[in-house]
C-alpha cells in the first residue's frame, strides 16, 4: 500500500498466468519465479561498491550506546572474501530461521542479518535472543543494519519495502520489517480461509470455558468485505480498546476508527490505526475484497465482543504481492540480465 515502487502491475500478472499455464503447487512457483527468470531491475555490485549503494537501515542506539538484538538467531562465520567484506566495518553475521505460509503450504527459509560500525560484544557460535545487548555504538554514530540471502526468498521479496541489490553472490534487502515500527511484516501472519468458523471456535472456547475475558496473541491474515468505512471510535470503545492494549503489551492510543464485524451471534471489532481511514479511501476499497493482518487479542463474555487489532491491509493477495514483485524485478521488457 505505501510501498509505491514496488506495487503490483496487474497486466504484468495476466501475462505471468498466461505464460506459465498451471502451477500445482507452492514448491513450483517459487522453483519457476526463483530460478528461471532473467532479473533487470536488480541493480548488480562489484569490487568497486560503497555503503550507499546497499539498502541499509540505520540502528540509533539509545544515550547509553547499547545495539540491542531485534530477532533470535545465531552468529554464525561467513563465506565471503575479505575484499568482499571490506566495506563493512566491525560486522557480525547473524543466522535467521523462519517459517511461513505461502500458496496455503508451509515453508522454510535461512536469511542472514548483518550488523556493522559498532563495537560487538558477541561471537560465532553464540545464541541471540530479541533484546540481547550484541554491542555498543560510539557516542554519537549509529549501528547498520543489512538483511541477504542466496536466493530470492518469498520471506525476503514480501517483507521488504525496497528491491534488492546483488553482491558476492547474495541478494541484500532492507530489513526495516524487522524494527518494532517498521514495516509490516506481512508473512508473520498466518492465512485463515475461512474466518468466520475460526472466530466462532475462539468466541465459542471462552464461554465454554467460563473465563469471563481471554487474552490471546494470534496473529492472521484474512480477507473481508467492506460495505462502508471504519467509523470512530466512542469514548466508552476508546477506554475498552485503551485496557486491551495495556493487557495484551501494545502500544497505547494508536485506534482511532473501528469496524464491527458479526460472525453469527458473535461480534469482533476490527481496530484500525491512526491514518489506515484514509488509507482506505484513497485505495477505494468499499465492496472489493480486501487482505487485513492483524492480531486476536481477546474475547469477553461479559459482552459477548472480541478485538482484533489491526497491523495493515493490502488490496491483494501476498502470492499475488510476491508474483508481482518477482515480475517488476525481471522488468517490463523481458529480463536482459541473468544472475
Amino acid at each position: 500500500m505505501r510501498n509505491s515502487s514496488f506495487l503490483i502491475t496487474f497486466c504484468s500478472l495476466l501475462v505471468l498466468a498466461l505464460s506459465c499455464g498451471t502451477i500445482k503447487n507452492s514448491e513450483q512457483m517459487v522453483n519457476m519465479l526463483d530460478t528461471e527468470w532473467e532479473y533487470q531491475n536488480i541493480p548488480v555490485l562489484g569490487g568497486n561498491a560503497k555503503i550507499t549503494d546497499f539498502p541499509i537501515i540505520t540502528y540509533n542506539p539509545p544515550p547509553n550506546g547499547a545495539i540491542y538484538s531485534i530477532f533470535d538467531g545465531i552468529v554464525v562465520n561467513n563465506s565471503f572474501t575479505k575484499s568482499e567484506l571490506e566495506i563493512f566495518n566491525n560486522k557480525v553475521i547473524i543466522q535467521i530461521d523462519s517459517h511461513y505460509v505461502l500458496y496455503n503450504e508451509s515453508r522454510e527459509t535461512t536469511y542472514y542479518i548483518m550488523v556493522f560500525d559498532f563495537k560487538k560484544n558477541i561471537s560465532d557460535g553464540m545464541l541471540v535472543k530479541t533484546m540481547d545487548v550484541i554491542g555498543h555504538a560510539e557516542l554519537g554514530n549509529s549501528a547498520k543494519v543489512l538483511a541477504f540471502s542466496e536466493s530470492l526468498d518469498p520471506y525476503l521479496v514480501i517483507n521488504s519495502s525496497t528491491p534488492p541489490v546483488y553482491y558476492a553472490g547474495y541478494f541484500w534487502f532492507n530489513p526495516h520489517f524487522m524494527a518494532p515500527s517498521g514495516d509490516t511484516k506481512w508473512v508473520s501472519f498466518n492465512p485463515v480461509e475461512d474466518i468466520e468458523t475460526e472466530l466462532t471456535k475462539i468466541a465459542e472456547h471462552v464461554l465454554e470455558e467460563e473465563a469471563g475475558l481471554a487474552f490471546f496473541d494470534k496473529k492472521i491474515r484474512f480477507k473481508v468485505n467492506l460495505s462502508e468505512y471504519p467509523r470512530n471510535i466512542t469514548d466508552e470503545e476508546r477506554e475498552a480498546i485503551y485496557f486491551h492494549e495495556l493487557f495484551s503489551y501494545r502500544r497505547t492510543g494508536v485506534i482511532s476508527h473501528i469496524t464491527e464485524f458479526k460472525v453469527g451471534e458473535y461480534v469482533y471489532l476490527l481496530c484500525w490505526q491512526n491514518g489506515f481511514y484514509e488509507y482506505l479511501q484513497w485505495q477505494n476499497v468499499l465492496n472489493s475484497d480486501i487482505w487485513v493482518y492483524g492480531s486476536v487479542v481477546s474475547y469477553s463474555t461479559w459482552n459477548n465482543m472480541g478485538y482484533i487489532f489491526l497491523r495493515d491491509f493490502s488490496v491483494t493477495s501476498l502470492e499475488e504481492m510476491y508474483e508481482g514483485r518477482m515480475w517488476e524485478l525481471r522488468g517490463r521488457n523481458g529480463g536482459v540480465r541473468k544472475i
